[in-house]
């Protein structure tokens, strides 16, 4: 149950790793101080939440993962953090749910909530269409010829290109074949309400009334002219709500070198950065002369699409 707070490499004979004069410190946020010759992480995208600025307050904590009325998803994990909350627990009223995402994540909190009845109803909220594929990448980077767009990938030299073809393979989050089964199960129950192309344009937490004053608005997609990729949003309805809770499974930012434990680091053993991604070499080390290796999100321009599954 450690948490890294500080990494240090060393490479003047500072640092006694065995008989090993080159190395790294590790410093927990307990005060433990701990020795290695080599890294490797494997955290994930990050442990900066992505969080609707229409959820944060100006002087919010960026590290927040949750406030008046609503939390990330990733504060569902905290030791000691209640779901429902105490005010929706002792709730005598019809009490909704306000889900913002469209990943299995999203799926997931649903079906927990409505399963354990903590709320009466769930609204899904998508900023694009519900997708659901068994991995968040398409079948044509996991499927039998998978290997013809890995090896255009890989010969792709150019990290921003490698950028591009990583956000478009992925395409935003996805439900899983058998968590769409549970969606449809609540939506025929009457009990989930899933909105696509919506999102949250307004939100106020009414701390009288112990609900969040909401206003999404729905939008259509147009395609501007024959052969043109680019698209623009048509508002084509606007509608208040009021919500119990809401949560936020919008995932986590892509900044690697940003993370508390790593802008030291990063700034006395600078790395190149895409998209929040930090460009590794082949064997996924930071450096060929700092051993610290990147497993996960974090070697997607080395791997490809599916690192981050």
């Amino acid at each position: 149950k450690g948490t890294v707070s500080k990494i240090q490499w060393h490479d003047d004979g500072t640092c006694i790793c065995g008989d090993q004069d080159r190395g790294f410190t590790l410093k927990l946020a307990c005060g433990t101080t701990i020795a290695s010759k080599a890294v490797v992480s494997a955290i994930g995208p990050g442990g900066i939440p992505a969080i609707p600025l229409q959820l944060k307050s100006q002087d919010s904590s960026r590290l927040a993962t949750s406030g008046n009325g609503w939390c990330h998803s990733s504060a569902l994990a905290l030791p000691g953090f209640a779901f429902p909350p105490e005010h929706v627990a002792c709730s005598s009223r019809h009490t909704t749910l306000l889900i913002i995402g469209g990943g299995l994540t999203s799926a997931q909190i649903a079906d927990l909530a409505l399963k354990h009845d903590h709320f009466n109803k769930v609204i899904l909220l998508l900023r694009g269409h519900l997708k659901c594929k068994p991995f968040d990448v398409g079948n044509e980077w996991m499927g039998k010829y998978s290997n013809l767009h890995k090896m255009k990938f890989w010969q792709t030299e150019e990290p921003d290109e490698r950028l591009e073809q990583l956000k478009s393979a992925r395409c935003g989050g996805s439900i899983t074949p058998p968590y769409a089964r549970v969606l449809k199960k609540w939506e025929a129950a009457g009990r989930l309400e899933v909105r696509t192309l919506s999102e949250i344009d307004h939100c106020e937490w009414d701390a009288e009334a112990k609900v969040n004053r909401v206003t999404i608005v729905t939008t259509a997609d147009k395609v501007l002219a024959a052969g043109d990729n680019q698209r623009k949003e048509t508002v084509i309805g606007r509608q208040a709500l009021d919500v119990d809770y809401i949560v936020t499974a919008t995932g986590a930012l892509l900044g690697f070198t940003d993370l508390p434990f790593l802008q030291e680091f990063s700034k006395q053993n600078p790395i190149s950065v895409y998209g929040g991604l930090p460009l590794l070499n082949e064997d996924l080390q930071w450096r060929k002369d700092v051993p610290l290796f990147a497993i996960g999100a974090a070697s997607a321009l080395q791997i490809g699409p599916a690192a981050f599954n």
